[in-house]
């Protein structure tokens, strides 16, 4: 949501593997892009197997400085 509390962005699916990280990656970085304050990211994951583990490990490596 953005900071009127309406949608930011709209859904999208992205695969598990390079190209489809790097969707979500570009994905976040226009999010940030668009804030025109401080931005928080708040993501939540269906922890639910390896896919799960995998993602979170990917996201604790990100940066998202603007």
């Amino acid at each position: 949501m953005d900071e009127n509390k309406r949608t930011a962005s709209k859904a999208f699916l992205f695969e598990e593997h390079d190209k489809g990280y790097q969707k979500l990656l570009k994905a976040l970085q226009a999010l940030a892009a668009k804030s025109s304050s401080n931005y928080h990211f708040n993501i939540r994951i269906d922890a639910a197997g390896q896919y799960a583990d995998n993602l979170i490990h990917w996201l604790h490596k990100q940066t998202f400085n603007m």
